[in-house]
């Protein structure tokens, strides 16, 4: 599975005109504290969760040996 590992801030969405599909975003106790979160992008859901975002939320993955829950759902750069 090809994707960009990023750690975007909450004001990450407005400046990227990106939008999420599904889920929530960071909330600012995540970034301060790091949190073991993630958005994935659409192009993760289909490889890992056959394009069903709603089945994706909640789950956790292992990226770089971290374990993060997936709290987003992000379309893809180009898509919008």
């Amino acid at each position: 599975m090809k994707g960009a590992t990023i750690g975007p801030d909450q004001n990450f969405f407005d400046l990227s005109r990106l939008n999420l599909i599904e889920g929530r975003n960071f909330t600012d106790e995540e970034i301060k504290n790091r949190g073991q979160v993630v958005i994935l992008g659409m192009a993760s859901v289909d490889s890992l969760f056959e394009g069903n975002p709603k089945n994706a939320i909640g789950e956790n993955i292992s990226i770089a040996r971290k374990k993060l829950e997936i709290v987003g759902i992000s379309e893809e750069s180009g898509s919008s």
